[in-house]
């Protein structure tokens, strides 16, 4: 081809692209080509869900946007995908056309592990700390809570760390984050833990072995002080310091003990 036929033909083509007139001929030949795949049947038909357990099928469904009769080639999987993976519920999720006429979604569901307490909303979410849901929780009950300003970003190293002793996590109500740095651990007899700072996970595990060993959460003890690796602390309920009071001053002063 001639140079000056190339130049002619370049500028030709600048000219389309800042008129906006190629952008509008591309348009037209996708719309003609989709028309075409209309006529061929190409259309949406049925749309595949696999791997959805607790999420509403009503849910993901809006969240996919895809209706009945569309275009299967205007389907666009990867969009479909991120608007599918916004979803509290949907940890991953896939989209594929299947032609001629079906789009298949399969997602994993994320597992709930807790309930995250922040303005007296209760909103479930995962061992990664992330939100869920916060409509219809109340059949998560049986889940510990974590409450306190920022519980929700340490929730997970929370989650990891009980899970090394999960027979004492069974027995978790809540966990409260105390000045965003560390987590104090209510029982559900009414027994609290209060954790360091520092080494989470040794404390767990400490505490742990210190249940099995002195049965601690069934004794008359309102909180376990593991804060200093060298040392533990037990503060005894006003019950039980009431009680010890009054056993003591009933003694004749000068008897032996």
């Amino acid at each position: 081809m001639p140079p000056v036929l190339v130049f002619v033909l370049g500028l030709f083509c600048a000219f389309l692209w800042s008129s906006g007139a190629a952008s509008s001929i591309l348009n037209g030949v996708t719309q003609f080509l989709l028309d075409q795949s209309v006529k061929a049947g190409l259309v949406v038909e049925n749309v595949s869900i696999q791997g959805r357990d607790k999420l509403s099928e009503a849910e993901l469904r809006e969240a996919l946007g895809i209706t009945k009769g569309t275009p299967i080639f205007a389907v666009d999987p990867e969009d479909a995908r991120a608007r599918v993976s916004s979803v509290g519920w949907v940890k991953t999720a896939s989209v594929a056309r299947e032609l001629p006429n079906t789009i298949r979604v399969v997602i994993e569901e994320r597992t709930p592990a807790a309930l995250w307490q922040r303005d007296g909303v209760l909103t479930l979410i995962d061992a990664d700390g992330h939100p869920i849901t916060s409509t219809d929780v109340a059949g998560y009950s049986n889940l510990p809570q974590v409450v306190g300003k920022g519980a929700e970003f340490a929730a997970a190293d929370l989650m990891k760390a009980v899970r090394s002793e999960p027979e004492l996590a069974s027995r978790i109500k809540a966990a409260v984050r105390v000045g965003e740095r560390r987590w104090d651990i209510v029982f559900k007899g009414g027994v609290r833990a209060r954790l360091p700072e520092q080494d989470l996970p040794g404390a767990w595990v400490r505490l742990a072995e210190l249940e099995r060993k002195h049965r601690l959460l069934e004794r008359e003890i309102h909180i376990i002080d593991l804060r200093q690796p060298d040392r533990l602390v037990l503060r005894l309920t006003e019950p039980e310091v009431a009680r010890r009071k009054e056993s003591s001053d009933a003694k004749p002063k000068g008897a032996r003990v």
